[in-house]
């Protein structure tokens, strides 16, 4: 009878069933494997450009069975190879008392030269090596936008004055913070066509005449001599208007610093003003003409220490920042009084809404009379905003209610409790509930819902908040 051989392998014990006859099973020899790399100290900074060692085993010698009659051995010795070498080990040289991998710097790659965290047209790698604090990769330089279509009626000098000329701005069509526009020369009629050169461009497309306002804050670097000029390049003679207007450090009853266009005062296309150096509020005003003009504007600074200067370069983004606001996605600027506001409607914690804030050179805001309580309800509520941040709070001393800049303005629970105000500063607590009651732990101050009165409440409630720049 021929031997019959039946092998069952089985993995894990490598047991062996066999039939007829008296074969026996090597086990194989399977080699050593290589030794374990290093462990890495995680106090210390990762080279991630190489790779870790790896072990090496060495061969193993796979017998055959043998039932002893030799035709059916297993001719060929089934010989395991040696383990391939690994890589370069791990380098833990890295910076004493890192915690992990070092962070990387993104503009010491080539692979990020145009990285533009805040959106403002200057790479962040330009800001961060400039050595000019005015620009940051986190503060967005530019201006603040409002655009007024079919505004544009009157003349030149019906924007001479300052109340005069916001007042031309209510109800505006479109505002938004941008970093480019307000340099270009086009016969094109439309404000949001590409060759105006605005950026971001409108997402308005109203048609026919049309003014805009350009609002901002400039950083003059030294004392002295600041020149400007401003050129409209209008040809017509009829109105309404082509003007351009600059304003430097203006509030209201001041008028314009630079005039151009149509009917202009004569010789107004160029003037300079002496000041210290820091940080003035700037304004551009540009008024479209009639269809058959060239819509132009140009705005050309320089400056010229002791003396005056012939303005040559143009304003640039890197110059300005919006007048204390940014527009985003969540949060809206309006201007009220000589001050910029930013509604935000995504809700927030009150330290939370306070940072958010201050990231944008603005805090909470500071209501200091009925005139700008009522604006800043009614605005509120027309950016469908519920229960709104403001910038109150007793969190450091119960019953000792200061606004976010430290200013105390009221003292103990509601006034029907015998709360009072401090310095006769202003104060709109809803007197119908007591506010401040301190009903659980209250500490910061918001509106209520639907009504124009504050109430306290507890600060880590997400809620809508505003912020000033002030």
């Amino acid at each position: 009878m021929n031997s019959a051989v039946r092998l069952t392998v089985i993995l894990s014990g490598l047991s062996i069933l066999s039939g007829c006859g008296a074969e026996q099973f090597q086990p194989p020899n399977f080699g050593t494997g290589g030794a374990s790399g290093a462990a890495v100290d995680s106090g210390t900074a990762i080279d991630l450009a190489a790779g870790g060692a790896g072990g090496s085993g060495t061969g193993g010698d796979l017998a055959p069975p043998d039932d002893g009659g030799g035709a059916d051995d297993v001719a060929p010795d089934l010989t395991v190879g040696t383990g391939g070498a690994g890589g370069t080990p791990i380098d833990a040289n890295g910076a004493g008392g890192d915690a992990g991998v070092d962070a990387v710097d993104p503009c010491a790659t080539a692979a990020n030269p145009t990285l533009d965290t805040d959106g403002d047209g200057l790479p962040d790698c330009a800001e961060d090596g400039d050595g000019d604090p005015w620009t940051d990769r986190t503060v967005f330089n530019g201006f603040s936008v409002t655009v007024k279509a079919n505004g544009s009626s009157g003349t030149c000098a019906d924007l001479a004055d300052y109340n005069a000329m916001s007042g031309r701005f209510a109800a505006p069509t479109e505002t938004k913070s941008m970093y480019a526009g307000w340099s270009f020369d086009t016969d094109q009629d439309r404000y949001y066509d590409p060759s105006y050169g605005f950026k971001p461009n409108w997402s308005t497309t109203v048609g026919g005449s049309f003014r805009v306002r350009y609002r901002g804050v400039i950083d003059l670097k030294v004392a002295g001599q600041h020149c400007f000029k401003v050129d409209v390049g209008s040809t017509g003679a009829a109105a309404p208007d082509s003007c351009g207007q600059v304003y430097l450090n203006a509030s209201p009853g001041r008028t314009w610093l630079v005039e151009n266009g149509v009917q202009a005062t004569a010789g107004a296309g160029q003037a300079c003003v002496n000041l210290p150096a820091g940080q003035y509020p700037l304004e551009i005003v540009f008024q479209y003409g009639s269809a058959t003009d060239r819509h132009k504007l140009s705005v050309l600074y320089c400056a010229g220490g002791a003396n005056s200067c012939t303005p040559t370069a143009p304003l640039t983004q890197a110059m300005v920042r919006p007048l204390g606001c940014v527009s985003s996605a969540d949060c809206d600027c309006q201007f009220y009084g000589g001050h910029a506001y930013r509604f935000c409607k995504v809700g927030h914690a009150f330290t939370d809404a306070e940072a958010s804030c201050v990231a944008q050179n603005m805090r909470l805001i500071r209501i200091d009379n009925d005139a700008e309580n009522a604006w800043a309800y009614a605005t509120k509520q027309a950016e469908t905003m519920p229960t709104t941040w403001i910038g109150a709070t007793d969190a450091v001393t119960e019953g000792d209610w200061r606004w976010i800049d430290n200013t105390p303005f009221w003292s103990g629970l509601g006034a029907t409790a015998g709360g009072k105000p401090v310095g006769g500063l202003y104060n709109n607590w809803d007197t119908g509930a007591a506010e401040p009651n301190q009903t659980g732990d209250e500490d910061c101050g918001g509106f209520w819902y639907a009504v124009p009165t504050w109430a306290d409440l507890t600060c880590t409630d997400a809620n809508a908040y505003i912020c000033e720049a002030y």
